[in-house]
């Protein structure tokens, strides 16, 4: 049996990094790369018809080159976060990063969003990278959670906490079942027929190297899901 040298780590524990890095990004990777496919096939339209659409054309070309160029960051952070658990935590408007998210996310087009900030509670200490995934999974489960539900409607709202500020995103689904709830952040665990279960693992370990919290409250079947996450204030944007 070879050892390992001291400081080195563990051959089957850098397999399982690297297994946990490659589910992460096939997890992630799929909003932007499938949002620049639809971009391009845009372009394509567009050029098919022969009509004057020159501005959208170069308009769905920019958002394409955006969204690839997101999708290498994300290649980029993740493999340093699995490598150090390092952050580049600096000053984030929670307005413009719900804003980008909510841009990319189709399944949002016929859902009522409802935001409400609390006083000093837009501005928190971040990688804009790693905390728009958490926010994107947020917003897309409880997306997901309403497709047959009466009622779309999510609801975010902000408040601050000491040196904290506290986000709360609540939808009119069906909620989770206790038996599930309490194993929701555990990796391969979904309440989706199709799900891989690996989205609120990924915001989970997120948040924790960002000295935050994400939990779920408990709710009554039928009342909807709540999910409350904590992340360190930062200094408002004048």
């Amino acid at each position: 049996m070879v050892g390992c040298a001291p400081g080195q780590p563990d051959a089957r524990a850098r397999l399982t990094a690297m297994s946990a890095m490659a589910a992460a990004m096939a997890h992630e990777l799929s909003q932007p790369l499938t949002a620049a496919s639809n971009y391009m096939e845009g372009c394509a339209a567009v050029i098919r018809q022969r009509i004057h659409g020159l501005e959208q054309l170069l308009g769905f070309i920019e958002d394409a080159a955006a969204q690839t160029a997101r999708a290498s960051d994300i290649v980029l952070r993740m493999r340093a976060f699995v490598k150090t658990g390092a952050i580049d935590a600096r000053p984030e408007c929670l307005a413009e990063m719900l804003d980008a998210v909510s841009a990319r996310l189709s399944c949002l087009e016929d859902v009522e969003v409802v935001r409400s900030f609390g006083p000093g509670s837009t501005c928190v200490l971040g990688d804009r990278i790693q905390l728009e995934m958490v926010l994107s999974n947020l917003l897309l489960n409880a997306a997901q959670a309403m497709w047959d539900s009466p009622v779309r409607r999510i609801e975010i709202t902000t408040w601050t906490e000491g040196g904290r500020i506290r986000i709360r995103v609540a939808d009119t689904g069906l909620g989770v079942a206790p038996a599930i709830r309490e194993h929701l952040f555990e990796p391969m665990v979904s309440t989706k027929v199709d799900g891989t279960g690996l989205g609120l693992a990924i915001s989970q370990t997120i948040v924790d190297a960002h000295d935050g919290t994400l939990t779920i409250e408990p709710s009554e079947p039928g009342e909807g899901a709540v999910f409350v996450l904590t992340l360190p204030r930062g200094p408002e944007f004048i």
